[in-house]
């Protein structure tokens, strides 16, 4: 196999605001080629020879391996950013600060049925607040539909995939500062509980039978102390 390689073009245009924050859109283009994909042939007297393995033993079996497409696949990609410290706010509400950033990926091309593994689109935005004695912080994840690996084998639908679903979780965090060098803090991951979803689809599929697995964590709770010394 040969390594992939890729020729990449990214332009970003970013705009700051005095000494609290930034707003930024960005953009890419990248031309991959000989990128891997998984294939299954057949165990040939000449593979099996070439590979020192026992033809009656072996004869008839497949073999699941990695090949370079010839086909070519162009991924672009948007984003956009903001983050800002909201000094305007009155004395009782300084120290909020915002933040957003959105994500957009597309495969293109001859071999884009065969590219998976990314995400969409993203969604991430939130907002803290810092003061002298604690801070608090909450923010929310948003995750698109991601195509994962195709599902061939006989009486299988063209274009069937296995799916990542859409998912959206919120995280938050506080700390309390208890001596200067001493600090409280409690973070929590999910706290909606958004369960992770696995799909398995064709262009036939009905919305009811695409569910392959639906997995709950729950929320994961972390208590601690930090310090400095």
């Amino acid at each position: 196999m040969k390594a992939w390689n890729a020729r990449s073009t990214k332009a970003t245009l970013e705009y700051y605001f005095d000494r609290v924050g930034f707003v930024s859109v960005g953009a890419f283009r990248r031309d991959i080629d000989n990128f891997f994909v998984s294939t299954v042939i057949p165990a040939t007297p000449e593979f099996l020879a070439l590979h020192s393995l026992d033809g009656e033993e072996y004869a008839g079996y497949d073999v699941s391996t990695q090949i370079n497409s010839p086909e070519k696949v162009r991924m672009e990609g948007y984003n956009l950013n903001y983050k800002q410290a909201l000094t305007f706010l009155p004395e009782w509400a300084r120290g909020v600060q915002l933040f957003a950033n959105f994500n957009a990926l597309r495969a293109t091309g001859t071999g884009a049925g065969n590219f998976g593994g990314y995400i969409p689109r993203t969604v991430n935005w939130g907002l803290s607040l810092s003061r002298p004695k604690y801070n608090l912080k909450i923010n929310w994840h948003h995750r698109g539909r991601a195509r994962d690996s195709a599902i061939t084998g006989r009486g299988i639908e063209a274009g069937t995939y296995n799916w990542s679903g859409q998912r959206m979780y919120v995280d938050v965090g506080a700390d309390y500062n208890l001596t200067k060098r001493i600090a409280l803090l409690v973070s929590v991951r999910n706290l909606n509980s958004m369960p992770e979803r696995t799909e398995a689809a064709g262009p036939s599929t009905p919305d009811a039978m695409q569910l392959l697995t639906l997995t709950n964590y729950g929320a994961v709770w972390v208590f601690g102390v930090k310090g400095s010394f």
